[in-house]
């Protein structure tokens, strides 16, 4: 009968090929990443930024990136909001991005003088688009409901026109 012959190469020999290819992976994906740009038709300034890296009393840890991204990890024990910028908008037409997420559980939203008018990632899609009608200051906030627990990366965007864009170009 015949016998099986089997592959003489060591557990050791596979785990330094994984692990080089890993390492290959990872450095090529932080190379591609670093050299992206933030989109220019994003009207929301990371130096503008008002929200800020926060373990928060409500059972969130928040961390915003120096690129602009912000990351949300926790469970909200009661609903919770904070302002990423407060724009001056003009009359127009504007969609705010920067997230999916399960419909009223948690997002990015417009609002003014604290009266949401538009959410983004609340029901299904990347963006929301509104209308302005006339000048006036705006916050586009990044909110969470209460029980919801969330450990995602959201990417703000707020953009003239009716069409959501990209966070970077």
């Amino acid at each position: 009968m015949p016998r099986y012959q089997r592959s003489r190469m060591s557990v050791s020999t596979i785990l330094l090929i994984v692990l080089a290819i890993a390492a290959v992976v990872g450095v090529t994906l932080y190379i591609v990443n670093s050299k992206r740009e933030v989109n220019d038709e994003n009207l929301l300034a990371v130096k503008n930024y008002e929200i800020v890296d926060t373990k928060t009393s409500v059972g969130l840890t928040v961390d915003v990136k120096d690129s602009g991204k912000i990351y949300i990890q926790g469970t909200a024990s009661e609903d919770w909001s904070a302002v990423i910028q407060t724009v001056t908008l003009k009359a127009g037409t504007y969609t705010v991005g920067g997230c999916t997420s399960d419909i009223g559980k948690y997002g990015i939203r417009v609002t003014k003088n604290g009266t949401p008018i538009a959410y983004a990632g609340t029901d299904g899609t990347l963006g929301a688009t509104f209308t302005v009608e006339e000048t006036g200051s705006y916050q586009v906030e990044i909110f969470v409901s209460e029980g919801t627990y969330v450990m995602r990366t959201f990417a703000p965007t707020l953009a003239a026109g009716k069409k959501a864009i990209n966070f970077y170009e």
